[in-house]
């Protein structure tokens, strides 16, 4: 393991599925973590072996996927456009897109480390798999969040922990809302604080650099109408979904959003959930909610924002039988308050 000095107290892993949500730490969370990382002496980012490998196969993978895409658009302008020489335009290479990607984390340097993986955790993660504990499950064996985890428990006999991961497997019956599986929350490290555990990246956030949160009725983001600003775009995003077919008409509901703050006074990063109803006929009778989950920057100076950084779409939906919900995604029901407040 690198050394550091003593001074360094608290370390954050994030795992591959955060990575990816949010763009490699390119979206307005993303770039917040980071200026709140550098302002923290106190913190380092820590990518354990395993990890390592796994984003490494990820990001070639999201390298090439972006530049295939752009090509494809490129192509499909000099299509209409009658124009054979649009695809040529492009001349960025898969290899150029990642090394983009990659210098995030060299701008990093001095905060971030990189443990090797050790056979002691080897070794352990092998128990759990055979034993089909979590993150493990029956016939469901995953080594490589095993290794994860035993990573984090190596790392908390040094630091303070703070795993952000939104991967089911390390939760109760699978389900984040429940806390972690009993089998995890019994470790030593968590039950003396060395290690905690986040769903997402902007939990931890709250957690590490509490400064950077913004309540929702602060003065630092009164008068701006972030819920019309956001409402548009959201619904633009579902209609283009797949999901839209099995909705029928859908009416907008409420916005949900967490701020941070940016390195610049007027920006603020936003974390927001848009919630919408459904209804299959023409009677109006509700047959489903939807949540539209996503990212923006605010700038509070403009009163405007970014394009928004979809995160997902989730929906629960009436049953056969009309008696009860059938649910994706537990933050619908955890807004209901907020929207009936606001």
């Amino acid at each position: 393991m690198n050394p550091q000095p003593e001074s360094v107290a608290t370390c954050i892993v994030i795992d591959t599925n955060e990575w990816i949500r949010l763009k490699w730490l390119g979206s307005p969370i993303g770039l917040t973590f980071i200026s709140a990382l550098r302002q923290n002496s106190a913190a380092v980012l820590a990518i354990p072996e395993v990890l390592e490998l796994e984003l490494d196969k990820h990001r070639a993978e999201a390298a090439a996927s972006l530049l295939d895409k752009l090509i494809a658009s490129t192509t499909e302008i000099g299509t209409v456009a009658g124009n054979s020489t649009a695809a040529g335009i492009v001349t960025l290479t898969a290899e150029d897109i990642e090394v983009a990607i990659r210098r995030r984390q060299t701008s990093l340097k001095g905060q971030i480390i990189y443990p090797p993986m050790e056979m002691g955790e080897v070794k352990r993660a092998l128990v759990r798999v055979n034993a089909e504990t979590p993150p493990n499950g029956p016939k469901n064996q995953q080594m490589k969040d095993s290794l994860l985890w035993e990573a984090c428990i190596t790392l908390a006999d040094r630091y303070k922990v703070l795993f952000v991961t939104g991967d089911n497997g390390f939760y109760k019956d699978r389900q984040p809302k429940k806390g972690l599986a009993a089998n995890l929350a019994a470790e030593t490290s968590v039950t003396v604080g060395r290690l905690l555990v986040f769903e997402t990246l902007e939990e931890a956030m709250r957690s590490f650099a509490p400064a950077s949160s913004v309540p929702v009725d602060s003065s630092e983001v009164a008068g701006i109408d972030f819920e019309g600003l956001v409402a548009k775009q959201a619904q633009e995003a579902l209609e283009r979904s797949e999901i839209i077919t099995i909705l029928g008409r859908v009416k907008f509901r409420g916005v949900v959003p967490s701020y941070f703050k940016t390195e610049t006074p007027h920006a603020f990063a936003v974390s927001f959930s848009a919630f919408f109803y459904a209804d299959r006929d023409a009677n109006s009778v509700l047959s489903g909610e939807v949540v539209v989950k996503g990212e923006s920057r605010l700038d509070t100076r403009t009163g405007t924002i970014e394009p928004i950084s979809l995160k997902g779409i989730y929906l629960r939906t009436r049953s056969m039988f009309g008696d009860a919900w059938v649910e994706a995604d537990d933050v619908l029901e955890k807004a209901d308050s907020f929207i009936r407040a606001n």
